[in-house]
């Protein structure tokens, strides 16, 4: 049973307030050689080679953004993008937001709900951004974005949570060798 304080029903605007009032983004911001290690990382993953150039930066306090531009090879038989292409995004913003706050093992994503709002049209440029909104001793909560470069528009947003793993990063090659 939900204790009574839990059991109003609130909006997801009313939600995220909740969230970032209560929010914990776990102390120092990444290190700087963390942070190229897991750009190195980014760039080497296999499946990153299935989309076309797109690198990932982080701002100092390890916030995310990809830019990437819709090929036809990336959309689906009505012409735009493909709901794997949209999740791959959010889902890469998001997970390497949060693998910049856990620097000793591979995060996981353990849950990531995507929402698309429109749809993307081969060439159009799209950035994604990603953000921590938590941080406990297991779990790192990340929220995303994918918004149309030229228009600003929102595409489709995104939030997951990540668990802290026990792979140690500087057993990855890809990761030593950032």
């Amino acid at each position: 049973m939900w204790p009574a304080s839990l059991a109003r029903v609130v909006s997801a605007g009313q939600l995220r307030a909740m969230c970032a009032r209560t929010a914990s983004t776990g102390g120092q911001p990444p290190s700087p050689d963390h942070l190229r290690k897991l750009r190195n990382m980014y760039a080497k993953a296999p499946v990153s080679g299935l989309f076309n150039e797109h690198q990932l930066t982080y701002s100092d306090s390890g916030d995310t953004s990809i830019e990437f531009t819709c090929r036809t090879e990336h959309c689906h038989t009505a012409g735009t993008l493909h709901g794997s292409g949209y999740f791959k995004l959010l889902d890469d913003a998001a997970f390497f937001a949060a693998q910049a706050r856990v620097e000793d093992g591979f995060a996981y994503t353990t849950s990531f709900t995507t929402y698309m709002m429109r749809p993307v049209d081969p060439d159009t440029q799209v950035l994604a951004r990603g953000r921590v909104t938590s941080v406990s001793k297991t779990l790192v909560v990340a929220e995303s974005t994918l918004e149309e470069i030229e228009s600003g528009k929102l595409v489709a947003q995104g939030s997951g949570t990540f668990q802290r793993g026990n792979v140690p990063l500087a057993a990855l090659k890809e990761y030593k060798e950032g």
